[in-house]
């Protein structure tokens, strides 16, 4: 079984790394890709408008440790509706979906230190993803 997620590419204007807002972690669940398009199927995936949110730095405790996070506010509820939507794959790790970014501590406390939000750092968000072994397989695209 390959390891998969779902996700939204997260681009910064001044860092040449892509980045991720997870939408569903899968893990080993077996999933294919016409059972994920048929879950998913009428539901917007489209991901968040960077002009509409902003995000608090805060440091996430997971079962591998604390990590520097990018908890965002201000997502529309379709990208809810799409975590919902695939819940009956594999349970959560969390009580609750907290849309967020993980990214390096570096550039986790200038973001904290300087309180720059999405607008300060020309943030893009690319189409749903399905990852498997950290390759992109599939996009959805926009209807």
């Amino acid at each position: 079984m390959a390891i998969s997620y779902l996700c939204w590419n997260v681009c910064f204007k001044k860092n040449s790394r892509n980045f991720y807002l997870p939408c569903k972690f899968l893990g080993d669940s077996p999933c294919e890709l016409e059972i994920l398009k048929a879950l998913l199927q009428g539901i917007n995936t489209q991901g968040p408008d960077p002009a509409k949110i902003s995000w608090e730095p805060i440091i996430l405790d997971t079962p591998k440790g604390s990590v520097p996070v990018l908890l965002i506010h201000g997502c529309p509820a379709s990208m809810n509706d799409c975590h919902k939507a695939l819940s009956g794959l594999r349970g959560d790790d969390f009580p609750e979906w907290k849309p967020h970014i993980t990214i390096n501590s570096a550039l986790w406390r200038e973001i904290k230190n300087k309180g720059l939000q999405p607008q300060d750092l020309g943030i893009t968000f690319g189409p749903l993803l399905l990852i498997q072994w950290g390759q992109p397989i599939y996009e959805w695209k926009e209807k």
